[in-house]
């Protein structure tokens, strides 16, 4: 399914310079709490290929769900903004998570075991 017919849309941003990403996730966190109908869920730890990564969920009144991380992506740091209608298909949550799963690294980059 592409994004159009999902209705999906996905940013990644460079964060470079923040040093606590966890932090920086709860200050995201909070300043869109303050949205009228806007509803958001805890910070959590999120798996991603970087390693340290922290997200949370949030829904719009009726209208639209998203999820918002912060990846270690090697040197970098990324800052994930997904959202999608909410009659859209639960794939779409999947392929979201599996996009902010992938950030980090080039595969073979990192020692073994590291991830």
């Amino acid at each position: 399914m592409t994004p159009q017919e999902s209705g999906a849309q996905l940013v990644v941003q460079s964060a470079d310079g923040i040093n606590d990403l966890r932090l920086l996730a709860r200050m995201l966190m909070e300043n869109l709490s303050n949205e009228q109908r806007v509803h958001v869920e805890d910070v959590e730890k999120v798996l991603a290929r970087g390693g340290e990564a922290y997200g949370f969920s949030f829904s719009v009144a009726d209208e639209v769900r998203g999820r918002v991380a912060v990846v270690r992506a090697g040197d970098h740091v990324a800052l994930v903004i997904a959202s999608w209608p909410m009659g859209a298909p639960p794939e779409v949550v999947d392929d979201v998570d599996s996009m902010i799963g992938s950030l980090g690294p080039v595969p073979g980059a990192l020692p073994p075991g590291v991830f």
